[in-house]
């Protein structure tokens, strides 16, 4: 072997071992960034289950507000005074409560549809009460939602949450009568509104 050979040969072997060792580096680096970002990944899901959380208790609150509530009790309290009319002949006092429940639930159709919620929680919990005051709304909604009026869209997420949780309550085996709303007696009439001075 020549003198030239024996150079050639040991800068090929130091080059060599440069190029091993930048392939190492390069994988240590990229083991570093895998692991960095799994971390990441791992503070990302605690922070979205925290902030699902926040707006869980939010909606809660939202749902539970005291004149919600009283919309929600009424309206199935009454509900055989209801059920089958038509927004016209509805007394002012149940066009009310009506109202509020759907938008109020309509609200909660849209936060649970984009995920920000835990979608189980509302369907368990809040489910016989959707049904209950979905179906005593049906005419009221659907009389609203016609063309010369607020359109097919209005409540419409309203509607999307009563059909999930009908499809959540097929899946887990539910008693859609298990929780059934309040009944009146044949002989309820609906409460008059109180007169304002105005009228």
């Amino acid at each position: 072997m020549t003198q030239f050979e024996h150079y050639y040969l040991l800068a090929f072997c130091i080059s060599t071992a440069f190029q091993s060792l930048a392939t190492v580096g390069i994988i240590s680096t990229f083991i570093v960034y895998y692991f960095q970002l799994r971390k990441m990944g791992q503070q990302l899901d605690v922070a979205r289950k925290a902030m699902k959380t926040q707006n869980a208790l939010t909606l809660i609150n939202y749902l539970q507000a005291p004149d919600v509530h009283e919309a929600r009790f009424k309206l199935n309290l009454y509900c055989n005074a209801i059920k089958g009319q038509t927004s016209q002949t509805l007394h002012e006092t149940y066009k009310e409560w009506a109202s509020k429940v759907c938008s109020t639930y309509d609200v909660a159709g849209i936060i649970i549809k984009l995920g920000f919620v835990p979608e189980e929680l509302f369907l368990d919990s809040w489910g016989p009460s959707i049904k209950s005051c979905f179906e005593i709304s049906e005419t009221f909604i659907t009389d609203f939602q016609k063309p010369n009026k607020m359109g097919a869209r209005y409540w419409n997420d309203f509607r999307w949450l009563y059909e999930r949780v009908k499809e959540w309550e097929e899946k887990n085996n539910k008693d859609p009568g298990a929780q059934a709303p309040p009944q009146p007696s044949s002989t309820a009439t609906p409460p008059k509104p109180e007169r304002r001075e105005n009228d």
